[in-house]
């Protein structure tokens, strides 16, 4: 059982997240469509078999003192994964940018809570990466946390929003039968461990060209990026019920860096804290431009 109040809060935080998604799910649809709990359902599923292979399979990583754990993997992660994916794919509905945008606008964000998140969690011991040596590993990559971690994010994310909102598109008015309930989480899962597996070895292919090693690392990055530039051109918001779209960011974010900040941690440079600080700001101000842009477009259209 962890005693670092710290650590606490973190796992708490994702226990709490998830029972008030659950409920914001229920509330966006009509009575007897549970679509919206299924994806946020699917996505703890997805969340768990990529941790499980990442422990068990990869030797990734491995976890400190949780409260629940599954298999060796604690429950708090696989709902963490979900709360991120429900939050930033409701903030991309609610932006209303162009439907093809939309994975790659939700990749982005949830990249953006896990950078700054990241470094903490590692540095509290709630998990501790494998390949690196103890006297260097805080120097290394992203501040100690390896850049394939953030290739994860970013292609397990934009898979999973693809392929959850193509069926969504599709069967979220429809009556469905409860086989089906069973059959598209499934879909969705399989579909996204393929998309995820072609990415990999499409970064295999770029290290088999000798394209060196930092290229590699923020390709990833490119991908989403400009089409995110592009979605927030051409939003046309359509709600202001903004729910975990603003509260989920808005913890991981201030919390991460409160502790980086304000508590002891091992190995904090200046210039970490100035990075964690530039993320910040430009959560704050994209999510301070989102109130503003939902709330004037609700007023226009009222």
């Amino acid at each position: 059982m962890p005693t670092d109040y710290r650590v606490i809060i973190y796992l708490l935080a994702a226990y709490v997240f998830f029972a008030l998604c659950i409920r914001h799910t229920i509330k966006r649809t009509n009575p007897g469509n549970s679509w919206y709990t299924l994806e946020l359902c699917t996505a703890v599923l997805f969340g768990f078999l990529l941790e499980w292979v990442g422990v068990h399979v990869l030797n990734y990583y491995y976890y400190g003192a949780h409260f629940i754990e599954i298999f060796n993997i604690p429950l708090s992660t696989p709902l963490g994964w979900a709360v991120i994916i429900y939050a930033a794919m409701l903030t991309s509905d609610n932006l209303g940018i162009p439907n093809w945008c939309k994975p790659f606008m939700d990749s982005f964000l949830a990249l953006q809570i896990d950078l700054g998140m990241d470094v903490v969690a590692t540095r509290l011991g709630l998990w501790t990466w494998t390949m690196y040596d103890e006297s260097v590993k805080w120097d290394l990559d992203w501040f100690g946390v390896p850049w394939g971690n953030y290739f994860g994010w970013i292609f397990t994310v934009l898979f999973f929003s693809l392929i959850t909102r193509y069926f969504r598109k599709r069967y979220l008015n429809r009556k469905k039968s409860p086989v089906l309930y069973l059959i598209i989480p499934i879909v969705i899962i399989l579909l996204s461990e393929v998309g995820l597996y072609m990415a990999l070895e499409f970064g295999k292919l770029l290290q088999w060209l000798s394209i060196p090693d930092l290229a590699i690392a923020l390709w990833p990055f490119f991908v989403i990026i400009p089409p995110s530039l592009i979605a927030l051109r051409y939003s046309k918001p359509i709600s202001h019920h903004y729910g975990p779209s603003l509260w989920v960011p808005a913890f991981y974010h201030f919390y991460s860096y409160a502790l980086l900040v304000f508590t002891p941690l091992p190995f904090v440079s200046d210039l970490l804290i100035m990075v964690n600080s530039a993320i910040l700001l430009a959560a704050s101000l994209f999510h301070f431009w989102f109130i503003k842009r939902t709330k004037s477009a609700c007023l226009q259209y009222s």
